[in-house]
């Protein structure tokens, strides 16, 4: 299933381009939806979203906050979901695209 805001482009060649370049992470992280906290897992993140690795995840177009230890809360909305993943894009990117990119960087570099 897939979105039309979807970030994923497809290229002459069937070769796939995003927006933003995505880092392959394993980051145990909260999300809160509907007024509960579940414990997921982040297994890839650029600064315009993520993909989460959940059992039954929100459907596509719902909103959510994902924590990110050591940056915060960050706004999200579902923009494909599966039986158990589902692709986020941030709602708010151009607020949080530059402190996002430094924060990243600095936990990439970190965590090596």
């Amino acid at each position: 299933m897939t979105s039309q805001s979807n970030p994923l482009r497809v290229g002459a060649a069937g070769q796939e381009r995003r927006r933003h370049k995505r880092y392959e992470v394993e980051w145990n992280v909260n999300i809160e939806f509907d007024g509960e906290i579940y414990h997921v897992t982040v297994s890839d993140v650029s600064v315009s979203g993520a993909l989460v690795l959940a059992s039954s995840p929100p459907p596509i177009g719902e909103y959510l906050k994902l924590e990110l230890p050591g940056y915060g809360w960050i706004g999200a909305r579902i923009v494909h979901a599966s039986d158990d993943f589902c692709g986020i894009e941030f709602t708010d990117p151009a607020k949080h695209r530059d402190s996002l990119a430094r924060w990243l960087s600095q936990e990439l570099v970190e965590g090596v």
